[in-house]
């Protein structure tokens, strides 16, 4: 189903890339469900996509509910340690936007704990 949107046309030469997103017209027969995603849903959306413009409190916010315990740095460092039993721990920088190395070990738990969840 290849339908042109003149918006995204329009836009092609500033994007340099075709964009996955609908277009506003296409938007409109989107069914209900994939119109109205929760804000979790959202955000796990974002991180398996690899999202550049992450923030340290969404990724903290996915790492603690897999049940990772968020510890302060020490001596003025901005480096964030995250810790589960069995696991191997994560620090991360609060730098924003999150460069993408870390984005990416945050998708791993994320597939991770999605695989697990499947198994059991």
């Amino acid at each position: 189903m290849d339908m042109k949107c003149p918006l995204r046309e329009a836009a092609a030469h500033i994007t340099h890339s075709e964009s996955r997103a609908p277009c506003p017209s296409q938007f409109r027969n989107m069914n209900r469900s994939k119109r109205f995603m929760s804000k979790w849903e959202k955000l796990i959306q974002r991180i398996l996509t690899m999202s550049k413009d992450m923030r340290f409190d969404e990724l903290r916010k996915v790492l603690e509910s897999y049940g990772y315990e968020m510890s302060a740095p020490r001596g003025g460092s901005s480096h964030y340690t995250f810790r589960k039993p069995g696991a191997m721990p994560i620090t991360i920088p609060k730098h924003e936007p999150i460069k993408k190395v870390y984005v990416q070990m945050v998708k791993e738990i994320v597939e991770s704990e999605v695989s697990n969840h499947e198994n059991d």
